[in-house]
């Protein structure tokens, strides 16, 4: 997980909002660029934390996974693997019994 990520869900779980990423960007109070900000929402999205909108596809929303995150419910060592666009959502909640939750 990066601070960019943090930002971005920590505005979708406050604002409650599915928001495309330029609207996203534009509310974020970390300094950022766009097209990271489109960079990861994209890793996000592939890894669960958030869900693109029904009715709008180019609109995101925070899911039940990232808000889990948010509450801490989520042991951030399990989101490690979110720096790159390649991992694999399963492996948040490790194997046996360490669920990771």
């Amino acid at each position: 997980m990066t601070k960019v990520d943090d930002a971005i869900l920590e505005w979708l779980g406050e604002t409650d909002v599915a928001a495309p990423p330029k609207v996203i960007h534009a509310n974020l109070d970390t300094p950022v660029s766009y097209s990271q900000v489109k960079r990861r929402v994209r890793v996000l999205n592939s890894n669960g934390l958030i869900h693109k909108d029904e009715d709008r596809s180019d609109y995101y929303a925070i899911s039940t996974l990232g808000n889990w995150y948010l509450e801490g419910k989520i042991k951030s060592s399990k989101l490690e693997e979110l720096n790159t666009e390649t991992s694999d959502p399963s492996d948040l909640f490790g194997t046996g019994t360490d669920s990771g939750v």
